[in-house]
């Protein structure tokens, strides 16, 4: 990982998947994406829950009519810059043995990067931190993070890397979102 952060005006896409705010997948990502830019990466964050979006429609418009998703949403631009970055943070708690909803929806749309054929329409090169929190014990989940280290492979990612971050309790008692 500290090769991505070596690397000269590297753009970074930072997808901050939880619902709460200051939650530690967010803090984790934070730090992070702070050491990227003090590197000299340029960082472009969104929050998925301040987010108006849907998942995926199964309407093949990214395969028959354009080269991207034709949903018209706040995903269009996440997707765009995305798709010019060179890497891609996605944080998430888990909720429930899985992600939360907003970031299954937000990589399900996702799929706009496989072409008809089934080949990516990424360039070489993208790498992917995929940064898990939970509440529970190291042995718990596990599956979730290799579920979705193969989904971003299958969509064209050259590297995928997990940070898994175990027995975190978001110690907040305000419950803020």
């Amino acid at each position: 990982m500290l090769r991505i952060l070596e690397e000269e005006k590297m753009k970074i896409t930072n997808i901050i998947g939880s619902p709460r705010k200051n939650s530690k997948s967010c803090e984790i990502a934070a730090a992070f994406c702070n050491t990227a830019e003090k590197n000299g990466a340029v960082i472009n964050s969104y929050k998925l829950n301040e987010m108006n979006f849907s998942g995926c429609q199964g309407c093949y418009g990214c395969k028959r009519d354009k080269n991207y998703c034709v949903i018209k949403d706040d995903l269009q631009e996440v997707i765009e810059k995305i798709s010019e970055t060179d890497a891609l943070v996605i944080s998430t708690p888990i909720y429930i043995w899985d992600v939360p909803g907003q970031v299954k929806c937000f990589i399900d749309r996702l799929y706009s990067f496989k072409d008809s054929d089934w080949k990516t329409k990424l360039s070489d090169g993208k790498k992917v931190i995929f940064v898990q929190t939970q509440g529970r014990e190291e042995g718990m989940f596990k599956n979730v993070s290799e579920k979705y280290e193969q989904i971003m492979k299958t969509l064209g990612f050259s590297e995928v890397h997990i940070i898994r971050a175990c027995n975190f309790v978001n110690p907040n008692k305000e419950g803020s979102i």
